[in-house]
């Protein structure tokens, strides 16, 4: 598989948009599919997922392994 390490801005519809393609791969156990304008990711899909929640003063960042 190729590697990939892309940040993204996007709007709040997108964003939720982009977050509910995984939620319902997670949910479905199907395996995931992403795209975006010039790359795309396949990712089998296990039955758990890690996750990880930091916040400070300025900012919230959740990140998610899929392994």
């Amino acid at each position: 598989m190729t590697e990939i390490d892309r940040q993204f801005v996007m709007d709040s519809e997108d964003a939720a948009e982009f977050l509910r393609n995984i939620a319902d791969s997670l949910d479905e156990g199907e395996d995931l599919k992403l795209d975006g304008d010039d790359w795309k990711i396949f990712q089998p899909m296990s039955d758990e997922a890690a996750m990880r929640v930091f916040s400070d003063e300025e900012s919230l960042e959740i990140s998610l392994r899929i392994d």
